[in-house]
């Protein structure tokens, strides 16, 4: 018998590894807890009951998109929603093999800092039951604190990762904004909300990051714009190249290279050091000149991502 409660995510993953359990038990035995004890806590909306990777399980926050999964936002405005497509997280996850247990419940849209304001009803603290498990993310955080997930996604605006966390005894990892993509997140605040990890430990949500990728494709423009202004103050400058592709070479290039550039920006993403994303910077823009006289290192980068990302229609997938 396969004890969750006392199982960490490196714990279930090292199982999985050793061939000590399958995937498909250690889901089930997930779901054995889920079904025994969630009926007092209520972390969980719903449930999947066949895994589909080859790893440990993870509890998703009911705001992120999952292609085939019930999707509410903790609302009924959305009940029976069922999303055609996978978050930029969730497809993430289930690359790494990690198979979807369930969603958890929310305040309704994240707007809440208790999950008493779900539509489905309030979560409960497992070290507690007439303790509220903070919010809006409560139902992953008691959900990993109780064993009924060995950890989860959830999203963060002002503290729904962090806050809930820190009240049901786990560690919640709110990564810098921009690094995660939030593409397919129901956002509380677009400006602001971003997906992040929980876990029992201090080293179980960075595992979990890991597998989310960070400075890679989607939403990471805002990333661009944020840090350099905060960071440099000469984010104009800075990205003046990219006003230049939408004036000029962007307009010449065809759809083939727009896609190729597009999956450039995926595939180098944070491997490029600053003086190899101002090469390519003004390899693929046909500024080099321009480049090296006015965007350092840093900033390169940033514009790098952002000019790649800007190519693909306009679309900036944020």
């Amino acid at each position: 018998m396969i004890d969750t409660l006392r199982l960490t995510a490196e714990d279930a993953i090292s199982l999985v590894e050793r061939r000590e359990v399958s995937a498909a038990e250690l889901h089930a035995a997930y779901l054995g807890a889920i079904a025994e004890r969630d009926g007092e806590l209520h972390c969980f909306l719903r449930t999947c009951d066949e895994p589909h990777g080859s790893s440990i399980p993870i509890a998703l926050k009911d705001v992120i998109s999952t292609k085939g999964i019930e999707t509410t936002a903790g609302s009924r405005i959305l009940e029976g929603y069922t999303p055609v497509f996978d978050s930029t997280v969730a497809a993430r996850v289930k690359a790494a093999g990690l198979s979807v247990l369930g969603k958890t419940n929310t305040d309704e849209f994240a707007m809440g800092s208790s999950t008493e304001n779900s539509a489905w009803g309030p979560s409960c603290n497992p070290w507690d039951p007439s303790r509220v498990p903070g919010g809006s993310g409560g139902g992953t955080a008691a959900a990993v604190s109780a064993g009924l997930a060995p950890w989860g996604l959830g999203s963060d605006t002002g503290g729904s990762i962090k806050q809930p966390s820190a009240l049901c005894g786990n560690v919640g990892l709110r990564p810098t904004y921009g690094t995660v993509s939030r593409y397919g997140v129901v956002a509380r605040s677009s400006s602001s909300v971003l997906a992040g990890v929980v876990g029992s430990g201090m080293g179980r949500p960075h595992v979990g990051l890991h597998h989310l990728g960070v400075l890679r494709d989607r939403g990471v423009v805002a990333l661009g714009e944020d840090l350099a202004a905060r960071q440099h103050g000469d984010l104009e400058r800075a990205l003046a190249p990219v006003g230049q592709l939408d004036r000029g070479a962007g307009d010449e290039l065809g759809e083939a290279d727009r896609l190729d550039q597009l999956e450039r920006a995926r595939v180098v993403g944070a491997d490029l050091d600053g003086d190899e994303a101002a090469g390519l910077l003004g390899e693929t823009l046909g500024l080099e000149d321009r480049v090296a006289r006015h965007a350092s290192p840093p900033l390169a980068r940033l514009a790098l991502i952002a000019a790649l990302n800007g190519t693909g229609g306009g679309r900036c997938w944020d």
